[in-house]
């Protein structure tokens, strides 16, 4: 056969020791999103498919990557266990049209869509070493961290964040206005580009070695009204 179709559970969790290639088409029912759990869980190194699923776990102790290309698509949890993951090259978008938790883990690019509210974890770090694209959702930010650490230049999407920071090389540039609750962070050898109609608000701290890039007049009297800098040099 040519092509084929593949119905899957509709609850309960599938377990994948080894390789999960999802080439047919997989349908689950009445509807495209179930409510089953497909959990990566060999002892051995495996890849996670590019695939729209309900539930996305890893368990065991095998190191995980995610696939090289595409994006993978998570309608409701995403557990990634305690694995080592190489993550370069493709999306997890979280897409559903309810709540989700963006858990704390080191994305390559990072997307949302859908209408529900996103929670960013309450605790630890977001890393994004490519594309954060936060979609139009409303979020809640309380505990955690964003950091932007990818090694070349990246765009730091405009929402409101509870503690925001930057780190590797590159010039990280913001793309709207920011507001950030907790403590902003440049770390070396990170710089800052502010955007240009650049405007931080929120009640936290500036701190880190980095480099702030202030090339703009409106950009530089709200970071020194906003916080207290010790030490400023100004291009043109």
């Amino acid at each position: 056969r040519t092509t084929n179709s593949v119905t899957y559970s509709s609850s309960g969790t599938i377990g994948i020791a080894g390789t999960f290639s999802p080439t047919a088409t997989f349908t689950t029912g009445s509807n495209i999103i179930n409510g089953s759990t497909i959990n990566y869980n060999g002892s051995g190194s495996q890849t996670i498919s590019v695939f729209t699923y309900f539930n996305l776990t890893s368990s065991s102790t095998g190191s995980r990557t995610l696939a090289s290309s595409g994006t993978i698509k998570i309608e409701n949890v995403f557990t990634p266990g305690t694995n080592a993951y190489t993550n370069t090259g493709s999306t997890i978008e979280f897409m559903s049209s309810s709540s989700q938790t963006i858990p704390a883990f080191n994305y390559n690019n990072l997307s949302s869509s859908g209408s529900g509210a996103r929670i960013l974890a309450s605790s630890g770090t977001i890393g994004v070493a490519g594309n954060f694209t936060p979609g139009t959702n409303s979020y809640t930010v309380t505990g955690s961290t964003v950091n932007y650490n990818g090694s070349g230049a990246q765009n730091i999407g405009g929402i409101t964040y509870n503690n925001l920071a930057t780190s590797n090389a590159g010039t990280k540039s913001s793309t709207g206005n920011l507001t950030v609750n907790g403590t902003f962070t440049v770390s070396s050898p990170t710089i800052f580009s502010p955007g240009a109609s650049f405007v931080v608000s929120g009640s936290g701290s500036l701190t880190g070695d980095g480099t702030i890039q202030v090339t703009r007049i409106a950009a530089t009297a709200d970071l020194l009204n906003q916080y207290t800098i010790s030490s400023v040099n100004i291009s043109s």
